[in-house]
């Protein structure tokens, strides 16, 4: 096996696999992929889309415990990442959703990332995306039929309250009531990710080398007091073993290792704020915005039961531009609400009546104005990073989610969810009404929407930005990020859509440096 490659890419996760396979349409580049994980392409549990919930703990879940959260009840919060050639897409809620296309939260206009507008996100959606021929129009029982004729009643209850019916999703255009399409294939109605979509249908292509079960340790550099960077090549471990290999990169090193790992790697190689770069390394390149701008949303759920019939931690001044412009927008989006069926396996065993009919309204943040971070554990500084989430750091995050309660509330009071369903609040209680109440359920029982961002921010440098518009690490000359941790702010959307697109646009970015 060579140990040199022009290309070596850390993480074969959702965007890792994209953009070695597009690397690849090369013939001339040789790219190689260090995952961590194994290979579940024939696992059943990850091919059958309705495992998503079930799916958690299982080994492809290499899920992360936070720090105790001060501001919500010092909980210790399980944060779940795929683990495996597909990341998190084989993971998921195998949701496509794009990000939303209004002016105030473009990456170029607002954040100063050049060529990161709307247009090219679109052009890199389509890029990724299909919606096989028929799909408008079939009737499969088991598939997402995006013909709104075909709906059916579903937003009744939402339209009573004002909020309108959004016929077709993914148009930049996310707000009112509509369905998500889901990453599935309509053939076979399996869950369709980066290493089903990908790289399955170019395994054998000889440019392409995919080692699972590899974790990278460090990035190896030349370098000097007086000049750029250069990474040279990638140390990592077997098996999980402890002996050590390296592969080589010609011509660059990029890390698609995702938003707690990715800081991980940076900081165990050197890049990063001194006081969380590994004893015994010396620090390479000071970048303080390593690791830091965590943004996880929070959601909190709504259970019913049916009848049987100014924030210091944000120190970008861009980042505080955006979030202005989500206020004082009424047009933004603030709040998701998802609806989730009775017969997802989420209610917790003995606590309610197996023939009885129960649906959850979740309830996410989608803009969070708290802020967390994701840095090496000085005592296992190759083990779990220490992931602080910050949630409800700011109380802004915490009064959106009690809004959202009380416009649930409203919702199921509404006579088509009151009278004709029988719909009957169960967690939290009719007994919780006041925003005092509601805010401190809320601070006891949130927890984790995913979807993690920004610990490699691309953002000006002296914005604690991490990467640059060419997703080059800042000093560096040749090694980028492409994954979600460089995106600054969140989206509006689940960012699985977005980390291909990112990841598409990575690999032009990369083929045009090198022609």
């Amino acid at each position: 096996m060579s140990s040199s490659f022009d290309f070596v890419i850390v993480g074969g996760g959702t965007a890792g696999l994209a953009l070695a396979v597009r690397l690849a349409e090369d013939a001339a580049a040789t790219v190689c992929v260090l995952e961590a994980g194994e290979d579940y392409a024939q696992n059943e549990d990850v091919k059958i889309p309705g495992n998503y919930m079930t799916n958690i703990g299982k080994p492809f879940d290499g899920g992360l415990l936070s720090t105790p959260q001060a501001h919500s009840a010092n909980r210790v919060i399980y944060n779940p990442r795929g683990k495996g050639l597909g990341g998190s897409s084989i993971l998921n809620w195998l949701q496509v959703i794009r990000r939303v296309a209004f002016s105030p939260q473009s990456f170029e206009t607002t954040l100063g990332a050049k060529g990161w507008n709307s247009g090219e996100f679109l052009k890199y959606f389509k890029k990724s995306q299909s919606l096989p021929q028929g799909q408008t129009q079939i009737k499969s029982n088991y598939v997402l039929k995006p013909d709104p004729a075909l709906f059916g009643d579903g937003p009744i209850a939402c339209a009573a309250l004002g909020v309108s019916f959004n016929p077709v999703g993914g148009n930049g255009n996310n707000s009112g009531v509509w369905p998500a399409l889901s990453a599935i294939d309509p053939k076979t109605v399996t869950r369709v990710s980066s290493a089903s979509a990908y790289l399955e249908p170019n395994r054998a292509k000889s440019n392409l080398k995919v080692i699972s079960q590899a974790r990278a340790t460090r990035i190896l550099f030349k370098h000097s007091a007086s000049t750029t960077a250069i990474a040279t090549g990638v140390v990592y471990t077997l098996n999980s073993g402890e002996k050590e290999f390296t592969v080589q990169a010609n011509k660059e090193v990029i890390l698609c290792a995702g938003t707690f790992r990715t800081p991980q790697v940076l900081e165990m190689s050197g890049i990063g704020n001194k006081e969380h770069i590994q004893k015994g390394v010396t620090q390479i390149i000071d970048l303080p915005g390593v690791g830091n701008n965590l943004q996880k949303i929070s959601k909190i759920k709504q259970m019913v039961a049916a009848a049987d019939t100014t924030n210091t931690s944000i120190k970008s001044p861009s980042s505080i531009k955006v979030l202005q412009n989500w206020m004082s927008d009424e047009n933004a989006y603030q709040l998701e609400f998802i609806m989730v069926p009775h017969h997802v396996p989420f209610l917790p065993n003995g606590e309610f009546n197996a023939a009885k009919k129960y649906c959850f309204f979740s309830i996410i943040v989608d803009h969070p104005f708290s802020r967390g971070s994701a840095h090496i554990d000085p005592a296992s500084p190759a083990g779990n990073p220490i992931v602080d989430l910050g949630i409800f750091e700011n109380e802004i995050d915490l009064e959106i989610l009690a809004e959202g309660i009380k416009f649930i509330q409203k919702l199921i009071a509404q006579p088509s969810m009151r009278d004709d369903a029988g719909v009957r609040p169960i967690a939290p209680s009719p007994a919780i009404k006041s925003d005092e109440d509601i805010k401190e359920y809320i601070k006891q029982a949130a927890f984790t929407a995913y979807h993690p961002i920004g610990t490699a921010s691309m953002l000006p440098r002296e914005e604690f930005g991490v990467v640059d518009h060419n997703l080059v690490v800042y000093g560096t000359s040749n090694l980028r990020i492409a994954d979600a941790s460089i995106i600054p702010v969140h989206i509006s959307a689940h960012p699985m859509a977005t980390v291909y697109a990112i990841a598409e646009k990575a690999a032009d970015i990369i083929k045009a440096a090198w022609k």
